[in-house]
């Protein structure tokens, strides 16, 4: 698989999650997309968080699941509005200015 269409096949499946994490919980204002060619990186924005009591993101990590069209593994975090351009990112996931902001359906 070339390095686009993998690229391109990672983007979709982030924004599949998006889509689906608007879809179920409202209070989800923002997703930050971190492009990478080997995973998805994505971080949710939302109203209803606690503040961190860290400086740093913590995302869950899950394998991929090709039968549910989630062709690569993924990490996703999720913190507090006013947090993003905050708080550190994971090693390897590039910079806050380096994010790209999805948008959603019901975002639109």
């Amino acid at each position: 698989m070339s390095t686009l269409t993998f690229n391109t096949t990672i983007q979709k499946q982030a924004q599949l999650l998006a889509e689906e994490a608007r879809r179920t919980d409202p209070n989800i204002i923002k997703f930050y997309w971190f492009p990478a060619d080997n995973e998805v990186r994505l971080v949710e924005v939302a109203t209803d968080m606690q503040p961190s009591l860290i400086d740093n993101i913590q995302p869950f990590y899950f394998p991929a699941s090709p039968e549910h069209n989630l062709p690569a593994p993924s990490g996703v975090a999720l913190i507090r509005d006013g947090e993003d351009g905050r708080l550190g990112l994971p090693r390897g996931w590039g910079t806050w200015e380096e994010a790209e902001l999805l948008n959603t359906e019901e975002s639109r």
